[in-house]
């Protein structure tokens, strides 16, 4: 949805024209609220961390079985949370390294489906 280095000032934005649509009494289903709201969730990409297997907060990826059998381009949109995916946080790799281990890696989070 937005350039990734354009996050936070996309939220700014974005909370500035819920205000706005809020001081002229729009209700809180309105159409134009609705899509606000969802391009706020897009900015506000929650942290993930390990929870219980039997957390209610877990996420599950909708399409695990093709990422286990497949070495093609899959989505990583989640079963747990409809409507939402695991999405890139940054545009370009970063490479790591340990003793003799090296991997590129991206960091992600928890957002829209759309954004992904």
């Amino acid at each position: 949805l937005q350039s990734f280095s354009k996050w936070a000032e996309s939220l700014d934005y974005f909370t500035d024209a819920l205000d706005v649509l809020q001081s002229i009494n729009s209700d809180s289903t309105h159409p134009d609220i609705v899509q606000v709201n969802k391009h706020i969730d897009s900015c506000a990409l929650p942290i993930v961390m390990l929870v219980p297997r039997t957390s209610p907060n877990r996420l599950r990826l909708k399409n695990a079985q093709a990422i286990i059998s497949s070495t093609a381009s899959f989505s990583l949109e989640l079963c747990s949370h409809p409507g939402y995916a695991m999405v890139r946080v940054e545009d370009k790799y970063r490479e790591y390294s340990h003793g003799n281990l090296a991997w590129e890696f991206v960091q992600v989070g928890v957002g829209l489906r759309e954004s992904a």
